[in-house]
C-alpha cells in the first residue's frame, strides 16, 4: 500500500471512527472509555462469527463474508482514532 492509499485509507477510517463516536455519544456514551471501547470490540467479534456463520450457512457467500470482514477490521480501529 503506498503511503497515498494509507492516507486515503486512514481519512475514511476517521469518517467511521467520529460517526460511530456520534452514535455512542447520543446514548452518554464514548468509545474513548476503555471499558465502552472493549465492548464494542467484542460485540464486532460476535458480529463476524455472525458472518462466518451466515457464510457457512450459505446465507452470504464466502466473498460477501470476506468483504464484510474487512469492513468490521476498520470498525475495529475506531477507538484508536478517537
Amino acid at each position: 500500500m503506498t503511503a497515498s492509499e494509507r492516507s486515503v485509507r486512514e481519512a475514511a477510517l476517521q469518517l467511521v471512527a467520529d460517526d460511530m463516536e456520534r452514535i455512542f455519544n447520543r446514548t452518554s456514551r464514548t468509545l474513548t472509555d476503555d471499558e465502552t471501547a472493549a465492548v464494542f470490540g467484542i460485540t464486532l467479534g460476535i458480529a463476524e462469527h455472525a458472518l462466518k456463520g451466515a457464510a457457512v450457512s450459505g446465507i452470504i457467500t464466502e466473498d460477501q463474508q470476506r468483504e464484510l470482514a474487512a469492513q468490521f477490521e476498520g470498525l475495529k480501529e475506531t477507538p484508536r482514532l478517537l
